[in-house]
């Protein structure tokens, strides 16, 4: 019995207050790199981490919202009331949730598309969205995202533009029926990359 006490007094106790209590009370800290602390620990309470959502210093709320405790609710109004460069740090950011990047696959600036286009965890149907996007560079990017799937690329192989199709070639998961039909581009520095690579891929096979 009291050695049971003993290891409650000694490490349980510390811990519920270091990672429970002290966060709550250090978000309240006048002191900026202290707030900016206490936003990325994970151990942050979701009261804490919802008033420091409205912190002046754009570095904790940029923390806050990288943060996987946060709650979704304030994740998402702290992300997309943000500025452009805000928004573009979320995109790219391997903490970013889902529904997250969902939502910035949207985004009127191209830039923020950008870096969602880019981020080997944005979800497929977000990317499949992506790669009919307007803006030429969202697409390459789709095109080069290491985890665009195969069924996708075959969609990206008929982009007008030719390095779009010719990045797609140099991808590890295009699929050989998309590599055969690449093989016959209209465009010759796609066909000739597209030759190269299909005897390469066959002869692995």
């Amino acid at each position: 019995m009291f050695i049971v006490l003993g290891w409650v007094h000694s490490f349980v106790l510390p811990y519920l207050w270091f990672n429970c209590v002290t966060p709550d009370r250090l978000s309240r800290d006048p002191k900026g790199y202290i707030r900016r602390s206490v936003a990325t620990n994970s151990n942050t309470p979701r009261c804490a981490l919802r008033r420091l959502a409205r912190d002046r210093w754009v570095d904790v709320r940029w923390n806050v919202a990288v943060n996987l405790n946060t709650p979704r609710k304030t994740q998402k109004k702290l992300v997309l009331n943000g500025s452009e460069d805000f928004r573009k740090a979320i995109a790219i950011h391997p903490n970013t949730r889902e529904y997250i990047l969902e939502e910035l696959a949207f985004d009127r600036e191209v830039d923020v598309r950008w870096n969602v286009a880019a981020n080997p965890n944005t979800p497929a149907k977000v990317l499949a969205k992506l790669a009919g996007d307007n803006d030429m560079l969202v697409r390459l990017c789709v095109a080069k995202n290491p985890n665009t799937p195969g069924y996708i690329l075959e969609k990206v192989a008929d982009d007008r533009n030719r390095y779009i199709r010719k990045a797609v070639i140099n991808h590890a998961h295009i699929l050989g029926k998309t590599l055969v039909k690449l093989s016959c581009d209209r465009d010759r520095y796609v066909r000739r990359a597209a030759n190269i690579m299909e005897s390469d891929f066959f002869r692995g096979r």
